[in-house]
């Protein structure tokens, strides 16, 4: 077991940030920061494939294989706010995956088998983390089946304004709907389309992928859309890899510059009687939500319920008051 005491401790710089840890007193082990390195990203298409037929044609829903293939290492390059990196960044410094790994050899209770390395590894970061680096969470696939059949029919159009890491996009693929979706991460929307592209190999889907910001109108879509629903980046809390609007703009400029339009185009986009929704949370020093649900009232939206978003463990959203819940506003696109 590795015990280092306060004075022992070895201050780590990496990309003008310094971490301070008593898991690591400077020792690097070159064989075990090349093993976690060489090992951490091990997509397998074949194995993606396996588990797409899985969730397309036998309703499955596990998806950890076509997460490793075609988004981890692209999702990785998302650091959340309190955080000094991210996951791909910790992976270039040998210092902090060695103070990750020494993490799992101080506590025998947690890791008990240490030849595990690199699963201990994945884990240390998974539970401890927050204020390094964190990997960003993935809208849950039973809650995307559960919006879907309550709002959808196959064939008809699925618009979502912020793709995410794919899972909106699978189930729609799942339950027979075309799907249209923006994204501003070149690299994401690269790896959305090889997705798209084998999705039809195991079953006919229509599906486009908009290489830039919901923000900009599209007027193809003007009522031509059975259904919108996105989860959306979180101001200030989800910095996310390519080009990012958020990172300009202080919280008014975000709400007006992104939010407002973001809104205005879903109710162009939406047919009369079709539903809008949008899951966001307040966050502390941010009532997102809150305002989000006051822009889409004022532009004429009607609010017609919020949900509770269940199944999810999205730990990144807890706020200082332990609040975990999330919500999911309703809207139709109203008469003004």
């Amino acid at each position: 077991m590795v015990k280092t005491s306060e004075d022992n401790v070895v201050p780590i710089n990496h990309l003008g940030k310094t971490l301070k840890s008593v898991s690591f007193d400077g020792i690097v082990n070159e064989d075990i920061v090349k093993e976690i390195q060489n090992g951490y990203y091990k997509g397998d298409r074949e194995l993606a494939i396996e588990q797409l037929k899985k969730v397309l044609n036998k309703g499955m829903s596990k998806t950890n294989d076509i997460y490793a293939y075609y988004f981890e290492r692209v999702a990785n390059d998302t650091k959340m706010t309190p955080d000094k990196w991210t996951i791909n960044e910790v992976l270039q410094s040998k210092e902090i995956i060695q103070m990750f790994y020494n993490r799992t050899l101080r506590n025998e209770k947690m890791y008990p088998d240490t030849t595990k390395v690199l699963p201990n590894f994945r884990t240390a970061i998974r539970l401890g983390g927050k204020g390094i680096c964190r990997k960003p969470t993935q809208f849950p696939i039973k809650v995307m089946r559960e919006l879907l059949d309550d709002y959808t029919k196959p064939g008809d159009l699925y618009y979502d304004p912020c793709c995410g890491w794919g899972m909106r996009m699978l189930v729609s693929a799942e339950k027979g709907v075309k799907y249209t979706g923006n994204d501003v991460n070149m690299d994401l929307v690269g790896k959305l389309n090889e997705f798209g592209q084998d999705i039809n190999t195991i079953k006919d889907f229509k599906y486009a992928i908009i290489p830039q910001g919901s923000e900009i109108y599209l007027p193809h879509l003007e009522n031509k859309v059975d259904f919108i629903f996105t989860s959306p980046p979180y101001f200030n809390l989800e910095q996310y890899g390519g080009e990012q609007l958020t990172k300009k703009l202080d919280y008014a400029e975000w709400l007006r510059n992104f939010i407002v339009p973001l809104l205005q185009n879903c109710k162009k986009y939406i047919k009369g009687d079709k539903y809008i929704l949008i899951n966001i949370k307040d966050i502390t020093g941010y009532p997102i939500y809150t305002d989000t649900k006051k822009l889409g009232i004022a532009l004429g939206l009607e609010l017609v319920q919020e949900r509770d978003l269940k199944q999810t463990n999205r730990t990144h959203m807890v706020t200082k008051h332990g609040d975990s819940s999330e919500k999911i506003m309703v809207f139709k696109k109203g008469n003004n």
